[in-house]
C-alpha cells in the first residue's frame, strides 16, 4: 500500500498582508510567504522585531485576514470558520493578557470557559494544566501579585487548555529563570509529540535542541524555511584567537587547515599580540586539537574562545542576507 503524504496543519500560500499608514501608503508587514507546518513538529520562527511574525501568527488564529495569498489551518480559512477552529488553536501572545484582579484558579476558568469547555471536561483540562505548568500551590493567588515568569506559565497552562492540535508560542520561556525554562522547553517537546508548534524566540541557544524546522521571516520575506540541522551546516561560526604570531603567517597556516581569517583582525598596542576571528564549524574536540597544533609550532596563544553560538551568527547572517534562503 502506497505511503499518504503527510497532510500540512498550516498552509500558507503567498500570503501578503498591508496596513495603512500616517501618510496614505500602504505598508506591506508580509510580501508573499509560504510555508507549511506538520503534525508533531516543533518549528522555531525566528526574525528581527517588526519582520512580519505576529501578524503571522494573527493570520494563522484568523485574528486577521490575507490581503492576497490564504491561509490555511486543519484544512479551513481560519478567518472565515473562526469558531470552527479556535477551540483548536493554544495561543500565547507575546504580551500575555492576564486579568490581574483575578486569583489563577479564575483565570484557568475564565480561559477553559472561553473554549466551550463545561463540567468535567473542564476541571479535566484545568487539572492537565496545573500539573503540567506547575501552578498548584498557586491557585489561590491574585494574577496581579506574580511575577512575569510566573505569568508566562499561566498564560501557556491557558494555551495547553482543550488538548489545541495547534500551539502559538511567542517568547514562552520570557521572564522565567533557567530551570523553568528548562521544564517548559520539556513540556513543549512532550506536547509536540501529537500537536503542532510554532515557536517564537529572541533566545536562539536553545532552538538546535528544540526545533525540528526554523523560520526566519526578515522585512516581510521568509529568507529561511527548512530543516534545524540543514542550517546549522551553513553557519560559519567564528572564533576569535588572540596571538603573537603576524596576520601573514596566520593566515597561511589557516588555509592548511581549511579556514578562513576574518580581514577585521587588529594589533593590541603595546602587547606585541594581534586580536583574529577565524570562521570555521567548531565543537571541542576541533578546539582543543587547533589550539595543541598552533602551540606546538611555538605560538604563544593569548586567547581562544568562540564568539557566540552558530545560531546567533547564522540569524545575524540571514537578517543581513549573508546566507541563502531555502
Amino acid at each position: 500500500m502506497e505511503k499518504q503524504p503527510t497532510q500540512a496543519v498550516v498552509e500558507l500560500d503567498n500570503v501578503k498582508k498591508r496596513f495603512s499608514s500616517v501618510w496614505g501608503k500602504p505598508r506591506y508587514a508580509l510580501k508573499g510567504i509560504s510555508f507549511k507546518l506538520n503534525r508533531g513538529e516543533i518549528t522555531a520562527f525566528l526574525g528581527p522585531n517588526g519582520a512580519g511574525k505576529t501578524t503571522t501568527k494573527r493570520l494563522i488564529a484568523g485574528y486577521l485576514f490575507p490581503d492576497e495569498g490564504s491561509v490555511r489551518l486543519l484544512g479551513v480559512d481560519p478567518f472565515e470558520q473562526g469558531k470552527q477552529v479556535r477551540t483548536r488553536i493554544g495561543y500565547l501572545p507575546e504580551h500575555n493578557p492576564l486579568y490581574n484582579d483575578l486569583q489563577v484558579i479564575d483565570a484557568l476558568q475564565f480561559a477553559a470557559g472561553a473554549k466551550g469547555l463545561r463540567g468535567k471536561q473542564a476541571r479535566k483540562a484545568i487539572q492537565e494544566a496545573v500539573e503540567s505548568c506547575k501552578l498548584g500551590d498557586l491557585l489561590k493567588q491574585t494574577v496581579g501579585n506574580l511575577s512575569k515568569g510566573t505569568r508566562q506559565r499561566i498564560g501557556l497552562g491557558q494555551a495547553m487548555l482543550g488538548n489545541p492540535e495547534v500551539l502559538l508560542l511567542d517568547e514562552p520561556t520570557n521572564g522565567l529563570d533557567p530551570n523553568q525554562i528548562k521544564d517548559i522547553h520539556l513540556l513543549i517537546r512532550k506536547l509536540a509529540c501529537r500537536r503542532t508548534v510554532l515557536l517564537s524566540t529572541h533566545q536562539l541557544h536553545p532552538v538546535p535542541e528544540l526545533c525540528d524546522r526554523v523560520l526566519v521571516l526578515n522585512q516581510g520575506h521568509l529568507v529561511y524555511n527548512g530543516a534545524t540541522s540543514t542550517l546549522l551546516n551553513q553557519s560559519r561560526t567564528r572564533a576569535c584567537l588572540v596571538t603573537d604570531q603576524n596576520p601573514e603567517t596566520v593566515r597561511a597556516q589557516l588555509s592548511g587547515l581549511g579556514l578562513n581569517l576574518d580581514p577585521s583582525f587588529k594589533q593590541l598596542p603595546g602587547s606585541g599580540f594581534y586580536s583574529y576571528r577565524i570562521h570555521g564549524t567548531w565543537d571541542d574536540h576541533r578546539m582543543a586539537k587547533t589550539v595543541k597544533q598552533w602551540s606546538d609550532l611555538g605560538w604563544h596563544i593569548g586567547g581562544w574562545h568562540l564568539e557566540a553560538n552558530p545560531m546567533e551568527h547564522l540569524f545575524t547572517q540571514l537578517t543581513n542576507n549573508e546566507v541563502s534562503a531555502s
